[in-house]
């Protein structure tokens, strides 16, 4: 079953990491097949560098014969220490392309787990087999969380 998805990409300096005065963006997203991966595992980091969220790697074959986008989507109650920042980013391909919106800030300063979402799109990815991989970060060095989580793949 087809699912019409159409996304605008709003600017959010603080809470999606985008730089000020950037342009919002618009598409249409057609996907024709999904994936999900599910967990309650619970993972944690306190590297200041983007690391693999485990559970969040997705080999695909884009269809087709154009470029179309592909959308990631995770849930997951998320928790930090005191004063720090959960950090999450998409990339497609080990980095040849980083998804909209960039930088997303799940939680700030919340000890006790929230659930949060946030959804990524890569506007445009050529037909062939292609990977996505979700990375996290603690802003500061101090831990940050997942605690069980579903991730979501859609691609035509």
């Amino acid at each position: 079953m087809m699912r019409l998805i159409a996304t605008i990409a709003l600017a959010g300096v603080a809470a999606l990491g985008l730089a000020s005065g950037a342009q919002a963006a618009k598409g249409k997203c057609e996907p024709a097949h999904a994936k999900y991966q599910a967990t309650k595992a619970a993972v944690s980091t306190n590297s200041q560098s983007f690391v693999e969220v485990p559970g969040s790697k997705f080999k695909f074959k884009q269809g087709g014969n154009k470029s179309k986008c592909v959308r990631v989507e995770i849930s997951s109650m998320v928790g930090t220490d005191s004063d720090e920042s959960l950090i999450l980013i998409a990339k497609l391909d080990g980095g040849a392309q980083r998804a909209l919106p960039g930088k997303v800030q799940m939680v700030f300063d919340i000890p006790a787990p929230v659930q949060r979402a946030a959804t990524f799109i890569f506007p445009s990815v050529a037909p062939g087999a292609h990977t996505v991989q979700l990375y996290y970060q603690s802003n500061k060095g101090g831990i940050v969380g997942l605690f069980g989580r579903v991730v979501t793949l859609e691609h035509y």
